[in-house]
């Protein structure tokens, strides 16, 4: 698995569940999202700040669509827009958690403003609290430089959790490891 692969699936996995979509009119704005990460992707560089400002209106004239949020969200960590994007992830992560939104949450604040490890601590003891241990766990441990984390790293390679290559990842320091995921 190459970083990029890692830094893709990351992604899909902070991403929050999209909820059911059941209105029409939602269903079409909806599309209408989709079809602008769809035009973001095929166009040039210089087209990219309008397609985000049309992602921004359908986002402020939906501000209950989350899978509209989700894709503007994307779109703003795709051109590293980090500030906006952690106040687009702020508003999901307030209206449904996900420990690994949070894990995004903190590592958006550490690109930012680095040096401040209580959010990690904070998510590290909702897992422990909850005893649940997975690859996000692992790099919450990693970015909080926990003493616990050689041994989960061992753990979680011997259970089949991760492979050798997802934990050669990290050996980055943090801010390497942090640049990768966010440039």
């Amino acid at each position: 698995m190459t970083m990029k692969f890692f830094i893709a699936l990351f992604f899909s996995l902070f991403i929050l569940p999209a909820e059911a979509v059941t209105d029409a009119h939602t269903d079409r704005t909806t599309e209408a999202a989709s079809a602008l990460v769809s035009e973001y992707v095929k166009t040039e560089d210089i087209s990219k700040p309008a397609i985000i400002n049309k992602m921004k209106t359908l986002v402020d004239e939906n501000p209950k669509n989350i899978n509209i949020r989700n894709m503007y969200l994307s779109l703003l960590l795709a051109e590293q827009q980090y500030d906006t994007a952690l106040q687009q992830l702020q508003v999901l992560n307030k209206e449904k958690q996900n420990k690994t939104g949070l894990l995004t949450e903190c590592m958006l604040k550490e690109r930012i403003r680095p040096g401040d490890a209580r959010c990690f601590e904070s998510l590290i003891a909702q897992y422990d609290k909850e005893n649940e241990k997975d690859a996000s766990y692992l790099t919450a441990l990693f970015m909080a430089k926990d003493k616990r984390f050689e041994a989960e790293k061992q753990k979680q390679l011997s259970d089949g959790k991760i492979t050798n290559e997802e934990a050669s990842h990290y050996t980055l320091s943090r801010e390497a490891f942090l640049h990768e995921l966010f440039p």
